[in-house]
């Protein structure tokens, strides 16, 4: 690997807002989610971006479909479950010894994972730099796909 790029990644132990959903009470007595997929996904975007008027209808449908299926809502359950591994003190010890050049990319209105956890792994990061999108959130590469890519481009070149 020569280089790394990083999006608004979960990197230290923190509150995740968004994990509520993958509780009990949005839980069926069967064990299955008691709203419709497309509900919750709505929900965790709207929670996420930073201008809900660019969720689509397109991409609530894309990420709701495999949870539409127990195996994908399972998926998901576990996902949420491990996201903060148990073993995450000693990854973070271990970050300073990455010696790849880093690009670390945040929203600058991230609601999810504060941007200053974001120029805090970049700092600790042997070789980060850290990016940050104004007007932006928790998905840069999905709501401004443009200059993510030209972020990631010119890292890359």
């Amino acid at each position: 690997m020569k280089r790394l790029v990083l999006i608004s990644s979960v990197a230290y132990r923190q509150q995740l807002p968004y994990l509520g959903f993958m509780k009990k009470p949005f839980l069926g007595s069967d064990g299955r989610f008691a709203l419709p997929p497309e509900v919750l996904v709505y929900v965790g975007l709207y929670n996420s971006y930073y201008a809900p008027s660019k969720i689509t209808f397109d991409a609530v449908r894309t990420y709701a479909h495999p949870l539409h299926e127990p195996a994908g809502q399972r998926a998901l359950i576990k996902m949420a479950e491990q996201i903060v591994p148990p073993s995450l003190q000693r990854l973070v010890a271990r970050y300073r010894t990455i010696q790849q050049p880093a690009l670390v990319i945040w929203g600058a209105e991230d609601p999810v994972v504060p941007p200053s956890l974001g120029k805090k792994l970049a700092h600790d990061l042997a070789n980060g730099h850290f990016e940050v999108l104004k007007d932006c959130g928790h998905v840069p590469q999905e709501e401004m796909p443009k200059e993510t890519l030209a972020l990631v481009s010119a890292f890359l070149n």
